[in-house]
């Protein structure tokens, strides 16, 4: 079982797919641990974006101010 199917199957409540969760953690209990790990850093991850909302436009001024048009302009003939 992968990360993403665990999650999948953990986001759906129900008794099945509880039972499922349990089986996983009980036959592999350091996977489930990993797993639980990379859960937790995901939602500390997404309470630190939500608690610094102008963080996506300070990359986009970032962006903005560094952006060179003769740059991109040959990459995209180079892309061609």
């Amino acid at each position: 079982m992968t990360f993403e199917e665990w999650k999948k199957i953990k986001a759906i409540r129900g008794e099945d797919n509880r039972k499922i969760i349990r089986d996983f953690e009980r036959s592999n209990p350091g996977l489930a641990a990993l797993f639980a790990q990379k859960e937790q850093d995901e939602i500390e991850k997404m309470r630190q974006i939500m608690t610094e909302p102008d963080r996506k436009e300070r990359w986009k001024q970032i962006a903005k101010a560094t952006y060179n048009p003769e740059f991109a302009a040959r990459r995209r003939r180079e892309e061609m």
